[in-house]
């Protein structure tokens, strides 16, 4: 049959969902790091490892999802960070002793963040004392505020090797949410209406957390959860025969964002477009 060569990166946003569900594993080369797969007249590529990497990614990150949506429908901070449970609910977190003990200085703005936020930073993991005399305030003879670090969220009992750039992470994305105007354009349920301001306020801060826990995820969980993906996935070299070939190109059609890895690497590409022959039979071999 005819073979047209099929460009590869600058074709990756031509590719859909659609074709990933019809596509058929033909089996490994490389030797045994990628799988040739084909949908209709043409004939794909995929990365084994990163393909892997992108199921096993969103599987844990569905599972902390899932477990937020079933604490939250109930009550906020109802457990220990240090539970049998897990951290948050989530049963491969859990807060890491940093040891010995991490020192950190914050600027006034992240003080006043972990001042704003310090229930919830504790909630993930986070275990700190503020040693400044003015509590988290900086003055101008120390415009920093010093804080012992002595534990922070790991995944699977791997934490991010510097605390305190972890912690400054999730400071700087609580501080990015526009939290404040969220909470203010709230419509309270029917019976809150009458209540006294006070309690107006309370519902509101309520709702400020479970939308920041459920939506804000520190970043060095998402990084600690898409390297334990990648540690844990399909190697290059692995064999797979072609049912196992199947099963993996089949989950990652299921995944809500197939065509990369976590680390943003292509998880497919496409190489060869047949012409019609191929379709209907009338070719003898790839």
């Amino acid at each position: 049959p005819k073979l047209d060569r099929i460009g590869g990166a600058e074709h990756l946003h031509n590719l859909h969902k659609r074709e990933l569900r019809q596509m058929r594993a033909l089996g490994q080369f490389g030797p045994h790091k990628f799988i040739a797969a084909r949908a209709e007249h043409t004939l794909y590529i995929i990365d084994q490892h990163a393909a892997d990497e992108r199921v096993r990614f969103e599987a844990l990150s569905s599972t902390l999802q899932q477990s937020f949506r079933r604490r939250f429908s109930t009550s906020f901070y109802n457990c220990s960070t240090r539970s049998s449970g897990g951290l948050m609910g989530v049963p491969f977190l859990s807060a890491c002793d940093v040891n010995p003990p991490q020192e950190a200085r914050l600027d006034a703005v992240d003080a006043q963040a972990l001042q704003s936020f310090s229930e919830l930073v504790r909630a993930w993991g986070w275990a700190f004392l503020c040693h400044s005399h003015a509590s988290f305030k900086a003055t101008r003879s120390e415009p920093k505020v010093l804080v012992t670090i002595s534990a922070a969220p790991g995944v699977f009992g791997r934490r991010a090797k510097d605390a305190h750039a972890a912690l400054e992470g999730f400071l700087k994305v609580l501080r990015a949410q526009s939290i404040s105007d969220f909470a203010h354009n709230i419509e309270l349920p029917e019976h809150q209406c009458t209540k006294k301001p006070s309690s107006v306020i309370e519902h509101r801060k309520s709702v400020e957390r479970r939308y920041l826990v459920h939506r804000v995820v520190p970043p060095c969980i998402q990084e600690l959860i898409a390297s334990h993906a990648c540690r844990s996935a399909i190697k290059f070299g692995d064999v797979l025969n072609v049912v196992e070939c199947q099963d993996l190109i089949d989950r990652l059609a299921a995944c809500a964002l197939p065509f990369q890895c976590a680390h943003g690497r292509p998880t497919i590409i496409p190489v060869v477009h047949f012409g019609a022959q191929f379709a209907t039979g009338q070719h003898t071999s790839l």
